[in-house]
């Protein structure tokens, strides 16, 4: 498995992948390409064979960062990719001595809360109706 940055010629292939993966709350097209535009943003993928196989972005900005997303392809799942990408993504918090990494995930998505305990991430609030269906979203921060 290869991590890498995105590039900009990337966002076609990965806005197909995000439609794949049938999350109700993708990120399309003009949302990747717009991620570009800010200075902030760092993203990164993983390949397999030239295959993608999961994505994952973090917004820098001066309080601290927001991560955005982490997906992985519904047939790599509990296979490793999303710590090889949460792993590089808090390299990178690390080289920009990030104090707090914040996120906001779906309340019912325990396989990803399990992922964002095991890094070292804690609850510190929750968003009620946070998502287009109605979900409430918990609020989680990982002080560096």
């Amino acid at each position: 498995m290869t991590i890498r940055k995105w590039k900009y010629t990337d966002i076609a292939a990965l806005a197909v992948f995000e439609e794949a993966q049938e999350f109700p709350d993708r990120w399309n097209f003009n949302m990747l390409a717009e991620s570009f535009l800010n200075d902030g943003f760092f993203g990164v993928l993983a390949e397999e064979n030239g295959v993608l196989s999961g994505m994952g972005a973090i917004l820098f900005h001066p309080e601290g960062a927001d991560l955005l997303d982490i997906l992985v392809a519904k047939d790599r799942r509990r296979q490793g990719v999303a710590d090889a990408l949460m792993q590089t993504l808090l390299r990178e918090c690390g080289r920009r001595e990030l104090k707090k990494l914040f996120l906001e995930v779906r309340a019912g998505n325990a396989p990803a809360i399990a992922l964002y305990k095991k890094y070292g991430f804690e609850k510190v609030g929750s968003r009620r109706a946070y998502y287009a269906d109605g979900e409430d979203a918990d609020v989680m921060c990982l002080k560096g």
